[in-house]
């Protein structure tokens, strides 16, 4: 027996260990008759109970020899030759070894077909709707469908298509896709181009947005410079004491002149608060909506009675009047951004001048009015004008009593004196007769202590309206 064994152990190899401790392993049952033992770790292999002498010997058995002092196991060979062991063995692995490779082959092949044949079974419908759905698309949205047939087309790459008509889906795709390359490549750079403009239009506006702030910036200080200058010029005007006189006259279309006696005449500080400015704008857009209320009354009466004048004439009439309209709206619409725009600035005051400015604006409108005309029944002509502006005359004259110094009224011979203390004003005076209508804002200026003459008439007024005489 070998002086070296193997055993197996559901299926892990144990060893080497002595027939001695061989022998104790099979009395022990931890070797059975059927555990594979062998002589070396690469076999051959066989069956425990095939080794002669290994476990218990029958009864009426000679016992083993006494000289050694070990108990002798017969040699393998005892009970199966090693040749005929050797053969069987060899052949047993030639099957198991020639088995396993075309397991392996075999296994490959079923794999490797299988596989490609997964994908394209478990993929063909998806990927042929995506692909007409990219084909709707090259019409609406060319930029889609490109995108579409790249995506597929990179998918499908990586498999080896069988369906010949798969395939030629996939073809035809590829040459759609070509085909819509250079037009998405175009929109591409259009797209970068836009983006580059935007970029650019937004660092412009950018800039005029920085530019702007640093003009408000030196506005503000160039204010603030000039009020502290005012306030300084103010303190030593009020030393100064000077007396405003003259006289007061109009000349008319006949060549005489008319002294104006008891002409009220108003000094008016040049500076109004920006409260007053704010009434001032409210006046004005007030008066323009019932002005442009009054032009839709004369729209509406045209549209009710035309008929009862003739076509033609009605026509015209009609027409004149829906332009008058559009032409209030607008006058309204920017009144309204003034009134914004106004309500935003941060000045406290404001020069007197521009609130005049407005309320003159609003004469002159008034006297250029446009007149519509209708035939009334009882009437040859029914005149339609246009409403007058008490209401912005109510806000200026408001606005005068607040900043007015000193108030006089000419004398027999149409003269007025007037002292104030030194300092920047407004002569205001307004006369208003059966024949004529005149008005006067005359800037005067106080520095030194002297007598300044201002005379109201023809030259000099803000306004006149001759009513005939």
């Amino acid at each position: 027996m070998a002086s070296e064994w193997f055993y197996q152990v559901m299926g892990t190899q144990v060893g080497p260990v002595s027939s001695v401790e061989l022998r104790n392993l099979a009395q022990a049952g931890t070797v059975t008759t059927e555990t594979p033992v062998a002589n070396a770790p690469s076999g051959p292999w066989v069956s425990a109970g095939r080794v002669k002498g290994l476990f218990a010997v029958p009864n009426g058995a000679p016992p083993p020899a006494a000289a050694t002092g070990t108990a002798q196991v017969p040699p393998p060979h005892a009970t199966v030759s090693e040749e005929s062991l050797g053969l069987e063995t060899a052949t047993k692995i030639t099957l198991v070894v020639g088995g396993g490779v075309c397991i392996l082959v075999l296994g490959f092949l079923v794999w490797f077909i299988a596989g490609r044949d997964t994908w394209e079974l478990n993929n063909a419908s998806r990927v042929s709707a995506k692909l007409d759905e990219a084909d709707r698309l090259q019409q609406s949205d060319f930029v889609a469908a490109y995108k579409t047939y790249d995506e597929v087309l990179k998918e499908a790459k990586q498999h080896k298509i069988a369906d010949s008509q798969f395939a030629q889906k996939l073809a035809d795709a590829e040459k759609s896709r070509i085909a819509l390359y250079p037009k998405v490549q175009e929109k591409i750079q259009a797209e970068e181009a836009e983006k580059r403009r935007l970029a650019e239009e937004e660092a412009r506006r950018a800039a005029e947005e920085r530019q702007r702030v640093v003009e408000e910036e030196n506005r503000k200080k160039e204010a603030m410079k000039a009020a502290r200058k005012r306030i300084e010029e103010e303190k030593r005007l009020a030393s100064v004491k000077a007396n405003i006189k003259g006289g007061a006259w109009l000349r008319k279309k006949a060549g005489n002149s008319e002294i104006l006696r008891g002409l009220q005449i108003t000094v008016v500080r040049a500076h109004a608060t920006k409260e007053q400015f704010q009434a001032m704008l409210q006046a004005l857009l007030v008066g323009k909506k019932q002005r442009l209320e009054a032009a839709k009354d004369v729209v509406t009466y045209w549209e009710k009675h035309g008929h009862n004048y003739g076509s033609d004439f009605s026509k015209k009439k009609l027409e004149k009047a829906k332009q008058e309209v559009l032409n209030r709206e607008l006058l309204v619409k920017d009144a309204e951004e003034t009134i914004r725009k106004a309500a935003t600035t941060t000045a406290k005051s404001v020069e007197i001048a521009d609130i005049y400015s407005l309320y003159s604006g609003v004469l002159k409108e008034s006297q250029n009015c446009v007149t519509i005309y209708h035939y009334d029944v009882h009437n040859d002509v029914l005149d339609y004008t246009i409403k007058s502006p008490e209401h912005e005359r109510s806000a200026w004259a408001t606005i005068c009593a607040e900043q007015a110094v000193a108030n006089v009224h000419t004398d027999v011979d149409g003269k007025y004196k007037i002292e104030v203390s030194g300092g920047y004003y407004y002569i205001y005076a307004i006369f208003d007769s059966s024949y004529s209508e005149a008005e006067w804002f005359i800037p005067v200026k106080v520095i030194e202590t002297n007598n300044i003459t201002v005379d109201l008439h023809n030259e000099n007024a803000a306004s006149i309206t001759n009513k005939g005489g």
